[in-house]
């Protein structure tokens, strides 16, 4: 049967939110020697802008570097990238001066606004989320709001598992390589790796190794 779409009376348009699975959970995570409750999604979508809703191994794991290296953290500005539901982050809160967590993604977002406002309200600690779009031309104003909500640069940044995809690492970079040249000679960023493949890894460390 041939027919023309375009002599059809009706078109169904169907909203892509109908697709969209924001439900959350609250869940107990032990890091150091205190928990952290946070709200994760349900859903372990692998679309590449709403990984982050899932509480991926590493986060827990660049969580507990956190909190053995808390030293490293008292007094300072701590900026997580790609922060998804925030979990390096909240842990980060407990001892830095000034903790902000950021993600580029709408849905995510509002998911990440959630758990900091949380911890804000109910631990009484310094901890604020905005977005922060990595490609060009939206990260300059982005930088420079997350640079305002600080008060300055930060001095430690923190991304577990932000290097899900080939094209985000030159962005991811070149974002990290701006924080630090504005920051003390002290700021270093901790990144939680994990290499889904060897050329994915190998390519991080040469774009690194460019960008030093």
């Amino acid at each position: 049967v041939e027919f023309d779409l375009f002599d059809m009376e009706e078109v169904a348009i169907i909203d892509a939110a109908l697709f969209l699975n924001e439900e959350t959970a609250l869940e107990r995570v032990s890091v150091g020697d205190e928990v952290e409750e946070i709200e994760v999604g349900q859903m372990a979508c692998t679309d590449h802008d709403l990984t982050g809703q899932v509480l991926w191994p590493v986060s827990r794991l660049l969580s507990t570097f956190v909190s053995e290296r808390r030293r490293d953290l008292e007094g300072k500005k701590v900026l997580e990238l790609g922060a998804g539901a925030g979990l390096c982050g909240l842990v980060a809160s407990r001892y830095a001066s000034r903790t902000l967590v950021t993600d580029g993604n709408d849905v995510v977002l509002r998911l990440l606004e959630k758990n900091s406002d949380k911890a804000r309200s109910e631990k009484g600690r310094s901890i604020d989320a905005v977005q922060l779009r990595w490609d060009l031309p939206e990260r300059t104003s982005d930088i420079e709001l997350c640079i305002h909500h600080l008060g300055g640069p930060p001095d430690v940044l923190l991304g577990a598992d932000v290097v899900q995809w080939p094209e985000s690492v030159v962005p991811l970079i070149e974002v990290v390589e701006i924080f630090l040249k504005l920051a003390c000679s002290k700021a270093f960023f901790a990144c939680g790796l994990v290499a889904r493949s060897s050329w994915l890894r190998q390519r991080f460390l040469e774009v690194c190794s460019n960008h030093r």
